[in-house]
C-alpha cells in the first residue's frame, strides 16, 4: 500500500515527489507519453531523455559534477 502511495505521489506530481525517487536511488523512469511526470522530466537538467515512442518515454538521471 506504502508503495502505491509513493508511486501515485511521484506520477501525479505531488509537492513531494521527488522525494521517492531520491530515497530509492531511482536513475532510470520508464513511464507513458505524454504523462505530467514525463513533462516535467523532460523540462529538467538533471534528467535526460534516451527514448520516446508513441506509449512510452525513457528517462536517466544526469549524473551529478
Amino acid at each position: 500500500d506504502q508503495f502505491i502511495e509513493e508511486y501515485l505521489q511521484v506520477y501525479q506530481l505531488r509537492s513531494t515527489w521527488q522525494e521517492p525517487l531520491d530515497r530509492y536511488g531511482v536513475d532510470v523512469v520508464i513511464i507513458d507519453t505524454g504523462s505530467p511526470l514525463a513533462t516535467v522530466l523532460s523540462e529538467r537538467v538533471d534528467w535526460y531523455r534516451a527514448y520516446a515512442d508513441e506509449q512510452a518515454v525513457v528517462f536517466f538521471r544526469q549524473e551529478s559534477s
